[in-house]
């Protein structure tokens, strides 16, 4: 039963978030690229210097300030009835976002950021560090978000988390415990031979547990989208 006093999601609703985040997800990875590519043509020059280091924070900046204000900013409750149309068009299309979030944090940002974590050197400066913690942090908070109601307005949030999406997202978090847990035996494994890995192994760790995590929501979703056709 609808109540008079609650409205439907405005015309900045979740398709233009989604539309957002994957923008902001491919200049992310253009200004890797391009840091990558500009390191062998200026070796001695301070990489917190470079302009693809500013392009990166700026980003990820102003994609924390939108978040921020989308998510706290002064807003009515959204009547579940009426705008259930919308939660099921942007459920059919979080599965397919999180498979490509997945699959940028486990095989681009988790082997690149252990990469850069090995060639991090002592004298690096704070922007230097900054610079690496935000590339791969980024995206897995971006991940992490999106499976749960931390990305989304308080209001569209209580809309979208149903019960069996709360089921999916317990058995995934399960899915990217487990491999947390393998993962970490090897790396532990391999920190007590080499010290100086300590960085990278524990950005092998998180990354492939949250890619796991994300795999496995997005084929619980998806599988409960082809059953409920």
């Amino acid at each position: 039963m609808s109540q008079p006093d609650l409205v439907p999601p405005g015309r900045f609703g979740a398709s233009r978030r989604v539309l957002t985040i994957s923008a902001c997800a491919a200049v992310c990875i253009a200004a890797f690229v391009w840091d990558m590519l500009q390191k062998p043509q200026h070796p001695d020059t301070p990489s917190s210097l470079q302009t693809p280091h500013l392009v990166m924070l700026g980003v990820w900046a102003g994609l924390g300030l939108v978040y921020a204000w989308m998510r706290w900013r002064p807003r009515k409750a959204y009547d579940a009835v009426a705008v259930r149309p919308k939660t099921e068009a942007f459920q059919a299309k979080r599965w397919r976002l999180l498979l490509l979030l997945a699959g940028y944090v486990g095989l681009l940002a988790t082997p690149f950021a252990a990469y850069e974590a090995m060639q991090l050197k002592s004298d690096a400066t704070a922007i230097d560090r900054l610079f690496d913690l935000v590339l791969f942090l980024g995206p897995c908070a971006l991940t992490l978000g999106l499976m749960t109601s931390g990305l989304y307005s308080k209001a569209w949030g209580r809309v979208v988390d149903d019960e069996l999406t709360a089921n999916h997202r317990s058995r995934a978090f399960g899915t990217g415990f487990a491999i947390v847990m393998a993962t970490g035996a090897v790396a532990l494994a391999a920190v007590l031979f080499q010290a100086s890995w300590a960085p990278a192994a524990l950005i092998s760790v998180l990354g492939p547990g949250v890619a796991a995590a994300a795999i496995r929501f997005a084929l619980l979703e998806r599988a409960a989208l082809i059953a409920g056709d």
